[in-house]
């Protein structure tokens, strides 16, 4: 009721119609801004749920690719529990070639997944500590220095798991 007698009032005043003009586009403006807020929201919660479905998709693909690989090594984890079980068991001797196969027969399943062996037993490289563990703290080699594989690292693609176990290889060629 008051706002409208005001309204009436300033009409009424020279230049009073140019001031309700004004009130007019400010309440617009007001209007735009709400309706752009509520637009801010609405888009802030869409962009919420599009990460949260992003997010659950990743999470639903890495479980299936980690089932694919327990399908893909899991004959030969059972048989390597199995092993182990008539092992500690006592009631049957396990030989170290079925271990030995069990074990090929898994690197085979980690191969076809991406990881590889870093390095072959034996083999004479320059020493990389990106790749590379010396086995001995006395003597840590210097980048560039021949060492010989001990114990064979691991890789996924590029990234390195786990370095390979080197011994520097002495002058004569022997560690």
């Amino acid at each position: 009721m008051w706002g409208d007698l005001r309204r009436r009032w300033r009409a009424r005043r020279p230049g009073g119609g140019r001031e309700l003009d004004l009130e007019r586009r400010l309440q617009e403006c007001r209007l735009t801004l709400a309706e752009r807020d509520a637009d801010v929201r609405r888009l802030r919660a869409e962009l919420d749920r599009a990460r949260a479905s992003s997010a659950d998709d990743a999470a639903r693909r890495g479980q299936a690719r980690v089932e694919e690989l327990v399908e893909a090594m899991g004959a030969a984890l059972v048989q390597l529990a199995t092993q182990a079980q008539l092992h500690d068991g006592g009631a049957v001797r396990v030989r170290t070639d079925d271990v030995v196969a069990v074990g090929a027969r898994l690197v085979r399943s980690l191969g076809a997944a991406g990881v590889a062996t870093l390095g072959a037993l034996g083999e004479e490289v320059p020493f990389d500590p990106d790749r590379h563990d010396p086995l001995s703290m006395s003597s840590a080699p210097e980048t560039g220095t021949r060492v010989r594989i001990r114990v064979v690292g691991l890789r996924y693609g590029d990234r390195v798991l786990r370095r390979a176990g080197v011994e520097t290889v002495a002058a004569d060629g022997g560690c």
